[in-house]
């Protein structure tokens, strides 16, 4: 529920030290982000805005699996807009980006 409550500016989380160096990527845009995210007027328009940062990829070429798991049809790609391009990120890095603290 969005109570209207203020909270702590973001910053820069930890380093999800994944081999597409997404940290280091988008490093100086986390202001920027942050601040046209919280520019939003409503609670569902930042929801949206999140969801938009993740793409649904379905699979193009499909392994045969052992075991009882079927394969994966799908994938997600995770993206954030820095300095007007769009950079593909990790899941880590948008989970350590927009973590809220309960």
């Amino acid at each position: 529920m969005h109570t209207g409550s203020l909270v702590a500016k973001k910053t820069q989380r930890e380093n999800c030290k994944c081999s597409k160096k997404c940290f280091e990527k988008i490093r100086g845009c986390y202001d920027l982000i942050f601040t046209q995210f919280y520019k939003l007027p409503s609670k569902n328009l930042q929801d949206s805005y999140l969801y938009g940062l993740m793409k649904r990829k379905f699979i193009e070429r499909k392994r045969s699996r052992t075991g009882s798991r079927q394969s994966k049809t799908s994938t997600y790609i995770y993206t954030v807009c820095c300095n007007g391009q769009v950079i593909t990120v990790c899941k880590n890095n948008i989970k350590y980006t927009w973590h809220h603290r309960k």
